[in-house]
């Protein structure tokens, strides 16, 4: 699993760089969002407004922080740090030069491996996660990693474009499913394993909004 996973982070932090300047906003936010769950775009600002409600001024985690297209509207509504990591450095870079476009200092793009991210135990007062959960290769590994980095009290906020072919799959078997094909409910499950509390997963046409805790 190591070695599998490590193949696709490097194969996924090329692929991601080199389509971080000019086709991931108007090919996957602007066509392939709205294609999965409707106004999905609408739901992930309203998610990051939820974040920073929750936070409370505290650090803000986004990862994996693509373009920047979400975060730099998150960042202007919120009064502390937001941490932008992403292992794909054209992604980091791109996010770099819409913070500084929009005049947000208080955002801080980072290149980070999601499976080992460079921070401290309960770092962060709130996570978000937009479009990342469904192209890692160990799900559990991830949301793993991500409870690591919550606080205690803390809240996760996950948009999960997918095709849920496990949704039609006895759960032994849609374990087994790249995290793509799998539904809201095994993704809620790794993260109740993890030691999320969930506090609701809602099905938007191929979509699932997932809100967590991790319980004080």
């Amino acid at each position: 699993m190591k070695t599998i996973r490590r193949l696709w982070t490097r194969a996924f932090r090329g692929i991601y760089s080199a389509i971080a300047g000019n086709l991931y906003e108007p090919v996957i936010v602007k066509i392939a969002f709205p294609l999965f769950g409707r106004d999905l775009p609408g739901h992930v600002l309203a998610q990051g407004r939820k974040a920073v409600a929750a936070a409370a001024g505290g650090p803000i985690l986004d990862l994996p922080v693509g373009t920047g297209y979400f975060t730099v509207h998150l960042a202007r509504a919120h009064p502390g740090i937001v941490v932008g990591a992403d292992i794909a450095w054209g992604m980091v870079e791109r996010t770099r030069d819409a913070a500084e476009a929009a005049g947000v200092r208080t955002l801080a793009p980072l290149q980070a491996d999601g499976f080992q991210l460079p921070f401290a135990d309960e770092a962060f007062a709130a996570v978000v996660s937009s479009n990342g959960l469904q192209v890692m290769p160990h799900l559990s590994a991830g949301v793993k990693e991500m409870h690591r980095v919550t606080r205690p009290g803390g809240s996760v906020y996950i948009a999960l474009p997918t095709i849920p072919f496990g949704a039609l799959l006895p759960r032994f078997l849609s374990a087994r499913l790249p995290t793509f094909f799998r539904s809201g409910r095994d993704v809620a499950s790794e993260m109740s394993g993890a030691g999320f509390a969930i506090e609701s997963c809602n099905r938007i046409r191929l979509a699932y909004l997932i809100e967590a805790t991790r319980p004080a």
